[in-house]
């Protein structure tokens, strides 16, 4: 009786194990779950991503008021591995005197910073969504030299022969120093030994060119020679030769008026545009008044003179009826 008991009981659990439907052992899989097992996936990626041999700036002295950028180099073992890099991002972090700055990407502005202070980049790698180990790079900001964006004349248009011209350079300045300048001006492509602001152009004539080449100092830098467009000489009116006006023994004013023009253009021809009644100018500058010892008294005479290409001047000067003269001006 006890014999059959246990040979039922061992029926009964034989039959519930089928009914289970149990698999055999060798196709069981086990998968991973849990925060365990995302600590194992991120360590497995965490040793793909590669490191980062070092980083250097361009241009390796980074200049205050200017721009910098941080290229990366990764470690030798670690290119193959990742396509010479294309598959790896990175992130950079830079601070300018240990105050985090509003880059993005490898690109810094310097605008506002200045020569000393010192700038620091801290770029981490990433492949996915696996960071790799940072690095940093800081170095000391370095003055940066000026630079000549441009040239400005005074006078800006209409210089002529026997004239002045001042030229004022545009320069942009990284550095708080004061600022100081070379010039040299050229005449026609001939360099002239003027190294100042201010050139005459006395001995020149109508469509010669001028240009000045500016070199902008600061301390222990200087800028690259800038070389202005060129100035062409315009046409330059006559100009009235002071001398004395007579009277001859009768009274009467009987003389002729000089001029030259600085572009050599001849002839010149005069006009009478204001004086006493009875004077008069010609063309070519005779200037008659046969009755002036009837009109005694100061009297104020204005002409103008004219060259072949239209380009006026106007002179005045003075008659004096009973005394000398005043010389023209």
């Amino acid at each position: 009786m006890q014999t059959a008991f246990r040979a039922a009981l061992c029926l009964l659990v034989s039959a519930a194990i089928v009914a289970c439907g149990s698999e055999p052992s060798d196709t069981a899989r086990v998968e991973p779950m849990g925060p365990d097992s995302e600590q194992a996936t991120a360590s497995q990626a965490l040793v793909d991503v590669p490191a980062i041999a070092g980083i250097h700036f361009v241009p390796a002295t980074p200049l205050a008021g200017r721009t910098a950028q941080a290229q990366v180099t990764l470690a030798e073992s670690d290119v193959g591995k990742h396509g010479s890099g294309r598959d790896v991002e990175f992130s950079f972090e830079w601070t300018l005197e240990g105050k985090t700055l509003p880059a993005v990407g490898r690109s810094v502005d310097l605008s506002q910073a200045k020569p000393g202070e010192r700038l620091q980049v801290t770029v981490t790698p990433r492949v996915a969504r696996t960071r790799g180990t940072p690095l940093s790079h800081a170095v000391r900001l370095a003055s940066a030299p000026p630079r000549v964006l441009g040239v400005s004349f005074v006078p800006a248009q209409g210089l002529t022969a026997n004239a002045h011209v001042e030229a004022r350079p545009i320069v942009e300045d990284g550095d708080i120093h004061r600022t100081s300048h070379r010039f040299q001006w050229i005449v026609n492509g001939q360099r002239q030994s003027v190294y100042e602001a201010d050139f005459s152009t006395e001995g020149l004539r109508r469509g010669d060119e001028i240009q000045v080449e500016v070199v902008a100092y600061t301390a222990g830098s200087s800028s690259d020679a800038f070389l202005s467009d060129a100035i062409v000489l315009a046409n330059a009116p006559p100009v009235m030769v002071p001398r004395p006006l007579g009277f001859d023994e009768a009274g009467v004013v009987d003389t002729r008026l000089e001029a030259v023009d600085p572009d050599g253009d001849a002839p010149l021809q005069f006009a009478l545009i204001a004086g006493p009644e009875g004077l008069a100018l010609s063309r070519t500058g005779q200037l008659t008044w046969p009755d002036a010892h009837t009109k005694p008294g100061h009297h104020v005479v204005e002409v103008a003179i004219r060259d072949t290409l239209g380009a006026e001047r106007k002179s005045r000067f003075a008659l004096d009826v009973g005394s000398p003269a005043a010389p023209a001006r």
